[in-house]
């Protein structure tokens, strides 16, 4: 299956970035799906102790809307979001299905349960006795969370550290490190996240004893839920594995994503506690989505996070990102990968020519993760260089900063690909200063002075001769240093920029 490519991911959007971003919607309503039922069984369990006929009137209501929630938006965005796994990672998605299918059925089995379950507890408000509608209830609540259990087993499995075995042992790789800290972080989330569900629903009704008394008890509720997310994060940050947290360390916008999803859970949780408890007042429809629409954005946050940890990997030790198989790489690597890739000659066509060829491969090899255009694009870099370093960017990737599959080809793959992306951006002239040379020429792979194979230290106190010399001469460093390339104009200003900042101290 890793013969194969779907070109309409072509050039459009990486895949991991739609999977996240499918990944947050759908992850969003199954959080709020766990969270809220339950929060629902407790106020039933109340209305009818304390006979609350307007509370149990509003519990109705909200019941009713969380179904049209779950099945015109959570279904679908679940069912769009496995469909794309499918047809962009089908050999993880046959990996998995292989190995978890007994977990896949009890799953589907709850699954089905839960919706009935939902079904009825909307439609048997009046005709179900009080005990027996709280059942269902209950039922739905725990059915949510059982599905959120067994799809937790099999997440946690791609990040946690295995030694991949043939067949896996199923109990081991389901109870993972990461699977019971996972369990509590995303119940955690459920409970705050619909906590903040009720609070906008709740914040469409009158003015009265409902709406005060109930906003107190929902504002409590999110800050007990809150107040594990830290202790659960913690648990689970030191069952993750070594590779993760380096990959942590070396990819900077994995940091960036985790300070704006604490910061957006922090303005969550006070916007939360100020507008429903100090400044009822100023509880309104839309100060009341606030706080809801932080949350579900830092919950993206974080899954993207996830996402990236486990890079080059989609499954650890058996599928790299671009959905190769680890034991086939080697054999890619010594026999080219075209001669497999039987997509070039689909249904005895004839091979297509190098631009539709570099196209195809960089489809099915690079897209997975990248994009040529767009923020963060390959276009940044690509168009500021010379054809023999985009050839050596691409075959030398694996030594990148961020984490990246080995090659999976020879040099005509590179010179493929490296051609396609090159046709593919608009060129711009070389940069002039040496802080934009290094970003481009050195950067990929180094950072100057805080992160990944720093270079600081390397040239302290080396003159302006010193770094040129070097930097003719780079091959003489290590083998997988590629030649130098640029201009003059460019080698002199760079190695000027190098010697300032080897002397001095952070970089201009």
């Amino acid at each position: 299956m890793d013969d194969f490519i779907f070109p309409p991911f072509v050039s459009l959007i990486p895949q991991t970035a739609l999977i996240a971003v499918l990944g947050t919607l759908f992850s969003a309503a199954a959080h709020i799906a766990v969270g809220a039922w339950f929060m629902l069984y407790l106020e039933e369990r109340r209305a009818q102790n304390e006979e609350d006929l307007e509370l149990s009137s509003w519990l109705e209501r909200s019941s009713k809307k969380l179904l049209s929630l779950a099945l015109v938006f959570g279904v679908p965005a679940g069912l769009l979001l496995w469909f794309t796994f499918i047809v962009t990672s089908p050999l993880s998605v046959s990996y998995l299905t292989s190995n978890f299918m007994w977990v896949g059925c009890m799953f589907w089995a709850f699954l089905v349960l839960y919706v009935l379950a939902m079904l009825v507890h909307a439609n048997a408000w009046r005709s179900a006795s009080p005990k027996t509608h709280r059942r269902i209830c209950l039922t739905c609540a725990v059915g949510a969370w059982i599905c959120l259990f067994f799809i937790n087993g099999i997440i946690t499995f791609q990040l946690t550290p295995s030694k991949i075995r043939e067949p896996i042992n199923l109990f081991k790789a389901f109870f993972n490190h990461t699977s019971f800290p996972g369990l509590l972080l995303r119940t955690s989330f459920a409970v705050w996240i619909a906590s903040l569900l009720f609070l906008f629903l709740l914040s469409f009704e009158k003015e009265g004893n409902l709406k005060k008394s109930l906003a107190r008890r929902l504002s409590r509720q999110s800050i007990y839920a809150i107040a594990l997310i830290p202790s659960a994060a913690v648990w689970y940050g030191f069952q993750t594995s070594k590779m993760s947290l380096e990959n942590f360390s070396r990819i900077s916008y994995l940091q960036g994503l985790m300070f704006s999803a604490l910061l957006l859970f922090l303005v969550a949780i006070s916007l939360t506690f100020f507008l429903s408890v100090l400044f009822p007042q100023l509880f309104k429809p839309l100060s009341a989505a606030v706080p809801l629409a932080f949350a579900i954005v830092a919950v993206g946050f974080c899954e993207l996070t996830r996402e990236d940890l486990r890079l080059p990997y989609s499954i650890r030790g058996a599928v790299y990102a671009n959905d190769i198989d680890v034991k086939k790489c080697k054999t890619y690597q010594d026999s080219g990968f075209i001669k497999q890739a039987r997509f070039l000659s689909l249904g005895g066509a004839p091979p297509p020519g190098d631009t539709v060829k570099g196209k195809l491969l960089f489809a099915k090899l690079c897209s997975p993760c990248h994009a040529i255009g767009g923020p963060g694009g390959l276009e940044n870099v690509f168009s500021r260089i010379d054809e023999k370093f985009a050839f050596s960017l691409v075959r030398k990737s694996t030594f990148m900063k961020s984490p990246m599959p080995p090659f999976p080809g020879g040099d005509e793959e590179a010179a493929l690909i490296s051609g396609h992306i090159l046709s593919s951006v608009d060129k711009s002239g070389p940069f002039a200063r040496g802080r934009d040379i290094f970003a481009v020429r050195c950067g990929p792979c180094h950072d100057w002075e805080r992160g990944y194979r720093t270079l600081r230290r390397r040239f302290r106190g080396a003159d302006a001769k010193t770094v040129d010399d070097t930097l003719g001469d780079l091959r003489s460093i290590t083998e997988s240093m590629p030649e130098w390339t640029g201009t003059d104009e460019e080698r002199k200003a760079l190695s000027e920029w190098i010697s300032s900042q080897a002397g001095s101290g952070a970089p201009r």
